[in-house]
C-alpha cells in the first residue's frame, strides 16, 4: 500500500494501487509534488507507476494509457543475505531463480527520484540510471553507475548515488 501522512502521522489516503495484474511489490517511491512515483519489479525488470499527489489515484501514461511502463529488463540481484532487508520473491509471472545458500534477491531498481520533469530510476544488475519524462514517460536517456542502488537530489541539483 501508498499510505500519505502529515508530519504527526495521521493518515491523509491509503491505496494499493492496482497494476501489473497485482499491488506490486513496490520497492522505490519519490515525489516532485504534482505526482507520486513508485517502482515496480518482477522477472521481466522494473515497472513506473504514478499516482495523483492529493488524492492516490492511480494515473494512467498516455502512450497508450498504460497504468505502468517498463523502464528496464534488468534481473534481480542475487546478493549476501545480511545486505538486503527483504527477501524478494516475484510473483507476476512466476518466480526467479533460487538464490545460492547465504544469498537472497534483492529488487533491481530501489533507487528512485525526480527533478525538472525527469524521473531516475536505477538499475544494479544494468548498472545504469534511466531518465524518463515525468509526463509522457518516454525514455530520455542514460547514466552509467555500476551497482547503483538508492539515488537522490542534493539541493544543489546534484544527482547522489549508492554505488
Amino acid at each position: 500500500a501508498l499510505v500519505k501522512t502529515d508530519l504527526k502521522g495521521n493518515v491523509l489516503w491509503r491505496k494499493n494501487p492496482f497494476v501489473g495484474g497485482g499491488f506490486g511489490p513496490f520497492y522505490a517511491v519519490a515525489t516532485e509534488g504534482k505526482n507520486i512515483f513508485l517502482i515496480r519489479g518482477d522477472k521481466k525488470g522494473s515497472y513506473l507507476v504514478r499516482v495523483d499527489s492529493a488524492t492516490g489515484a492511480l494515473l494512467t501514461w498516455p502512450e497508450g494509457g498504460a497504468s505502468e511502463i517498463l523502464v528496464c529488463s534488468g534481473q534481480s540481484p542475487v546478493v549476501p543475505t545480511e545486505s538486503t532487508p527483504s527477501v524478494v520473491a516475484y510473483g507476476a509471472g512466476g518466480k526467479d531463480a533460487a538464490a545460492p545458500e547465504g544469498s537472497s534477491r534483492g529488487p533491481d531498481s530501489a533507487g528512485l527520484a525526480v527533478r525538472g520533469g525527469k524521473v531516475y530510476v536505477s538499475s544494479y544488475s544494468l548498472g545504469k540510471i534511466f531518465i524518463v519524462d515525468a509526463e509522457t514517460g518516454s525514455p530520455l536517456g542514460e547514466l552509467a553507475c555500476p551497482g547503483v542502488r538508492g539515488i537522490s537530489f542534493d539541493a544543489a541539483g546534484n544527482l547522489l548515488a549508492v554505488s
